[in-house]
């Protein structure tokens, strides 16, 4: 998000006090979005959520609450997407801008180590959505 968009959210959420978890969890799920993630990064958003926490405005369990089930359903939808779209994913952006040789490079990588290529994909910060 923008800065100043940003602060048009915090605003309002100040405001609407009673919205603050539907704010939160859809920040949330937007960052864990596939692709979105990296065109609408939430992290500035939840900097002031979590400034807000601190002021005692937003409660803080419930705002991890929040934020935790808007990333587990964005990721979610991810992983849907990857799965319905599995074998049309080389012609869909960005991929179709890929040569076929680094889409089966990667594609071998996750075979071989499995889970740990997934844990190593979500903990590597904005490039983690590409590899979902």
């Amino acid at each position: 998000m923008e800065p100043f968009a940003t602060h048009l959210l915090l605003i309002w959420i100040a405001q609407h006090p009673y919205w603050v978890g539907i704010a939160i969890f859809l920040v949330s799920l937007s960052e864990s979005l596939a692709l979105v993630g990296l065109f609408i990064p939430g992290a500035l958003a939840m900097f002031g959520i979590g400034a807000l926490v601190a002021a005692g405005a937003v409660n803080l369990w419930a705002a991890l609450a929040w934020a935790v089930a808007g990333a587990i359903v964005g990721d979610a939808i991810s992983y849907w997407l990857g799965r319905h779209y599995r074998e049309r994913l080389h012609t869909l952006w960005p991929f179709s801008r890929s040569p076929q040789l680094l889409i089966d490079q990667g594609m071998a990588f996750f075979h071989r180590h499995g889970g740990k290529s997934s844990c190593w994909a979500a903990s590597s910060g904005r490039c983690a959505r590409l590899f979902r």
